[in-house]
């Protein structure tokens, strides 16, 4: 298969390691639905021409939103801006409605016909096995190189001329295109249907709903949906023995959606999370409902009741999705609505007794050690999001400890803290040598800034010995129980803290900055052809938006005299610009005066599309041309601006003496970017 964007599919999915299995099985499903093994072409295997390579780039493109149909396609120059916005129209359409992440996209079959040709691509997504789409893409050659048409199965607006014979092909490859889609997309699904269902039923079989109660083939469910395993899902509610109350590719979609929801605080987190902690409170005996508690510390509102109905069919237990379930995928006003709607009388009991079944239900772990022993099982916890672990580190015994009001109280501090680390767990973690007094130790997590190279956010993670045993405490419980020998103790630790953070942040910034060049008077008088300057600026600029910070650092240079500090600040402070710059920068003029070089640009930005310009000083080096990154000059249009330039102006003549061929240099590129503004500044609303 062509593979154009496996990379998104491995992306779409929080959970990859949860999701492979079913992910193989349903893609062996998939492939095993296509109709007659693509029989229109010569084997089952895809032809890799360079049209189908192309019709892929095109489909992939368009699926993410990154399709220019200008450079992309073959659109006519002749094409009117009023119909071009409406081609973007039409394609911005059908990026919403007929792709989703995780797409796959594979040859499905094609028809030449002299310089135009049909080509027929088909989408699988694990996710949704049953939404099967064929996708037309017309291409057109010019120039003796193929080229997509702007818009999916139509030649149009490719300027192709109106020959008779011309037109003739186009109108039958459009057709042929039109129905091939329709009888493929059709056959495939049906296929696919078939083929799910089976599976559906031999994970029936081996689930024996025929010996589980109420509470067990609830549990069941439970467990297929925190597996993420979509086919256990289905064979759960009875879709192998047509119990479902809604058409199977209804509830397959509605099922596929709820397992890659990305919400914290929505109720398909509930069941499928696993950080969650999941308590059966009661079963109805009745009605077979089953209530579940969830306590969910990634929630504002952490406890959570759901009820699941279960009934018995031909000796089998299935169970129902709770309303709750189908209505968290809803746009949020009707979500609202549909929850009040299925309150029930016990629900706000039962959330209340929550935490105390928590707590009986779980015991403490404990460790009569060394505290790194309960630091490696917290950092395993926090690794795999393991709440549950995490939790059962809490202290439990003493009047404090063992207080119901309080034990809730220590269970939501627990889940702020769990919260917090979960926020940043993305980030690039840092895990700092434990520090310990008598009864307290303190483990500081460290996490990277986005875009803030070489500044980390510490997390405190606190230990307390209890009764000769040592426990995780939240940084609120501690403050409330603590005596004034453990104040005395958390002060401590703290200050020591604050020493091996800046000793950590010294080191780590000494070696990020290592191969940025330091410059001593008098500079280096080698002068930097145009050429040569232009290449590093782009380059570095390149890096930048890239992030790859090494490489960015390696090509610049500061005074002598700037600290570290400075110089990440500073560096940070492009790097966050860059990331909101667009793709590419206009180079408005390369222009020396005595040893010196600069680059003058133009930049826009992505969010405001507001235009800066910024001028780049190259400095020769005996490493080659760097950019001077402390010396931050550019066009003024404010106060705030002139300030900053002058603070520059100061910094500079202080590390080099004459500035006079700099400010040269600063007068043409005023002039460039005033110049520039007149005629290209973007109209503001």
């Amino acid at each position: 298969m062509f593979h154009a964007n496996q990379s998104r599919f491995i992306k779409a999915h929080t959970f990859p390691e949860l999701r492979m299995g079913l992910c193989i099985m349903l893609g062996a499903l998939l492939l095993q639905s296509s109709p007659h093994s693509r029989a229109d072409t010569p084997s089952a295997e895809p032809k890799a021409t360079p049209e189908t390579s192309i019709a892929l780039r095109y489909l992939d493109k368009l699926a993410k939103g990154t399709l220019d149909i200008s450079k992309d396609t073959a659109l006519s120059p002749y094409c009117s801006i009023k119909r071009r916005n409406e081609i973007r129209e039409q394609l911005e359409f059908l990026q919403n409605t007929h792709f989703q992440d995780g797409d796959v996209f594979s040859y499905e079959g094609s028809r030449t016909e002299a310089n135009f040709a049909a080509i027929l691509l088909r989408s699988d997504n694990a996710r949704s096995p049953l939404n099967i789409r064929i996708h037309a893409v017309a291409l057109v050659k010019k120039n003796n190189q193929w080229l997509a048409s702007p818009l999916p199965s139509r030649f149009t607006n490719t300027g192709y001329g109106y020959d008779p014979a011309v037109q003739k092909s186009v109108q039958q490859l459009e057709m042929w295109m039109a129905k091939e889609k329709t009888k493929r997309e059709s056959s495939a699904r049906q296929n696919a249907q078939a083929n799910l269902l089976d599976s559906i039923k031999e994970e029936e079989n081996s689930a024996r709903l025929d010996r589980l109660d109420s509470h067990q083939a609830v549990e069941n469910l439970l467990r297929q949906l925190k597996n993420k395993n979509l086919l256990g899902v289905l064979a759960s509610l009875g879709a192998g023995s047509n119990q479902l109350p809604e058409p199977l590719d209804t509830t397959t979609d509605l099922i596929s959606r709820g397992l890659d929801h990305s919400e914290d605080a929505n109720a398909w987190t509930l069941v499928t999370h696993p950080s969650v902690i999941t308590h059966t409170l009661k079963t109805d005996q009745k009605n077979k409902d089953v209530v579940v508690g969830f306590w969910n510390p990634l929630d504002s509102k952490h406890s959570h009741i759901l009820y699941f109905p279960t009934e018995k069919q031909k000796g089998k237990t299935f169970t129902k999705l709770p309303n709750l379930l189908k209505s968290a995928l809803l746009p949020e006003e009707e979500r609202w609505r549909e929850q009040w709607r299925n309150q029930q009388r016990d629900q706000e009991e039962l959330v209340g007794k929550l935490p105390q079944l928590i707590y009986k239900h779980h015991p403490a772990k404990t460790f009569s050690g060394d505290p790194e022993e309960v630091s490696q099982y917290f950092i395993q916890a926090l690794d795999s999001l393991n709440f549950l672990n995490c939790f059962r580190l809490i202290p439990r015994n003493g009047d404090f400890f063992d207080n119901p009001q309080k034990q809730a109280q220590h269970l939501n501090q627990l889940s702020q803290l769990w919260k917090s680390l979960h926020r940043v767990r993305a980030n690039p973690r840092r895990d700092l040598d434990l520090i310990q007094s008598e009864s307290l130790a303190l483990l500081p997590l460290q996490f990277a800034k986005p875009n803030r190279s070489g500044e980390f956010h510490t997390i405190k993670v606190w230990l307390i010995r209890e009764s000769g045993n040592w426990h995780l405490i939240p940084h609120e419980t501690l403050n409330e129980y603590a005596n004034d020998q453990l104040k005395a103790e958390k002060k401590k630790l703290e200050t020591q803290l604050r020493a091996l953070e800046k000793e950590q942040q010294e080191k780590h910034s000494k070696t990020l900055l290592a191969r940025v060049t330091t410059l001593s008077p008098p500079l280096h008088k080698k002068n930097i052809s145009a050429d040569e300057a232009k290449k590093t600026l782009t380059r570095f600029r390149s890096t930048l938006r890239a992030n790859d910070t090494t490489e960015a650092l390696s090509l610049c240079a500061v005074l002598k005299g700037t600290s570290n500090v400075q110089t990440l600040k500073t560096f940070n402070y492009a790097l966050r610009g860059a990331s909101d710059h667009s793709a590419n920068d206009h180079v408005l003029g390369v222009n020396s005066a005595g040893s010196w070089t600069a680059v003058s640009i133009r930049t826009e930005s992505k969010t405001s599309h507001h235009y800066d310009y910024p001028l780049y000083l190259v400095v020769a080096t005996e490493q080659g041309p760097k950019i001077l990154l402390d010396i931050d000059l550019r066009h003024a249009t404010n106060k705030g601006r002139k300030l900053l330039n002058n603070r520059n102006w100061k910094k500079l003549e202080e590390a080099v003496g004459d500035v006079s061929d700099v400010q040269t240099l600063f007068n043409g590129h005023s002039a460039l970017a005033t110049e520039d503004i007149k005629t290209n500044e973007p109209i503001k609303d």
